[in-house]
């Protein structure tokens, strides 16, 4: 919690700067929160917790431009299990819902990709956001 701010700041001026749509901007920061917000509770009691945060463009085998936060820690392992979060039933209440999953489904829906992989003691995720356009910034 020490550098919430700072990956916050970070975070935010990547996307400022590099996404011009506000929606997605938004999304990609709402994820991202999402993401360190977990990392910091389930691994609370874990001395010596690295959280790496780094932006990218990266280009699709179909030629499509994305740009991606990659987040990384060597906190608890975590597995989100992007792939089987299903969108919660908005007939049920809040007080009624089992807790956990929904921070995550939300992080899911506000990307464009989400991914997790586990690697070299990091948990490892990649939020990723088509791009129309991008700034040259970024060459």
């Amino acid at each position: 919690m020490d550098s919430w701010d700072e990956l916050i700041n970070f975070i935010s001026t990547e996307t400022d700067q590099y996404i011009s749509d506000k929606k997605k901007s938004y999304g990609l920061k709402l994820a991202a929160e999402e993401i360190i917000s977990n990392i910091v509770r389930i691994s609370e009691d874990k001395e010596g917790v690295i959280i790496k945060i780094k932006s990218q463009k990266v280009t699709s085998a179909k030629g499509k431009l994305a740009f991606e936060l990659v987040i990384a820690d060597n906190g608890v392992y975590f597995n989100p299990e992007f792939d089987s979060l299903e969108n919660p039933s908005p007939k049920i209440k809040i007080s009624e819902r089992k807790e956990g999953g929904l921070g995550l489904f939300l992080a899911k829906v506000s990307c464009d990709s989400v991914k997790y992989i586990y690697k070299d003691f990091f948990n490892i995720y990649t939020l990723s956001i088509n791009m129309e356009e991008i700034h040259d910034k970024l060459g």
